[in-house]
């Protein structure tokens, strides 16, 4: 297969992919070394989302590790929480679908989560579940495209064996699934470099599976041979073959 045909086939690839939005599993464990006490606030700009009110802390490391946290860690080390069990958000400017993730309740048996999704400020859906200490719980989520997540938890009883290390109404949070939703304009803009692409890559298959034909020459054999071949010796051309000795013969390339 020919080099051009084969980067054809390739931009239309990377065409497809981008069009299709990206697809990331959030799992906290590439942001700074952290400990389980203190734990650190997510920065806003990771992954490419505005985190409020989320911090995160290890999950390996005691007390986290018999607390909640150390339930909802799916992939070491860390996992995400709502600081001091407060309602918490994870804002984008590029539209976002939510598809799973796996919380635990840090300290309550019971806790129940409500969990928010809003497109532009408005919200487009809510669902809630309830999460335990002991348990880690994958949920799914069918919110569509959104900007916009909002966390907030309540309630439930404290786990009689965690009381030594803390109260509240915390929730912890790893391997969340998201894909970013390219905006419509992008989309149209991606299907008409495709379709290009496309229509280039078709062409060029055409011309190469057909191969180079002799291109119409005006004039008879004799104008363009000195001396005149004979008539059952016609001249045989390639396509680029013809040199400057006969840029005086008109030639209709139709690959040109």
């Amino acid at each position: 297969m020919r080099p051009k045909f084969l980067i054809a086939l390739s931009a239309c690839s990377c065409l497809l992919a981008a069009s299709s939005g990206l697809a990331m599993t959030i799992t906290f464990d590439n942001l700074a070394a952290v400990s389980c006490i203190p734990s650190k606030t997510i920065p806003n700009g990771y992954d490419g989302f505005d985190w409020s009110n989320f911090g995160y802390n290890s999950g390996l490391v005691a007390p986290c590790s018999v607390e909640g946290y150390g339930t909802a860690l799916t992939s070491a080390p860390n996992v995400g929480f709502n600081k001091n069990g407060n309602p918490a958000s994870i804002t984008s400017a590029t539209p976002f679908t939510v598809q799973s993730g796996v919380f635990a309740a840090a300290f309550n048996d019971g806790l129940t989560l409500f969990v928010t999704g809003k497109e532009g400020g408005v919200a487009v859906g809510t669902e809630s579940f309830l999460l335990n200490t002991t348990m880690p719980e994958l949920e799914t989520f069918s919110f569509g495209a959104v900007t916009e997540l909002d966390f907030f938890s309540l309630g439930g009883t404290e786990n009689p064996s965690l009381v030594q290390y803390g109260s509240g109404t915390e929730f912890a949070v790893d391997n969340l699934a998201v894909t970013t939703v390219p905006e419509p304009s992008s989309i149209v803009l991606l299907s008409i470099g495709l379709a290009a692409v496309i229509f280039w890559g078709v062409g060029y298959a055409n011309r190469f599976r057909s191969g180079c034909r002799r291109p119409e020459i005006q004039g008879t054999a004799s104008e363009i041979w000195t001396p005149a071949p004979p008539e059952d010796r016609r001249p045989s051309f390639t396509c680029g073959e013809l040199t400057s000795a006969y840029s005086s013969v008109a030639i209709k390339d139709p690959f040109r």
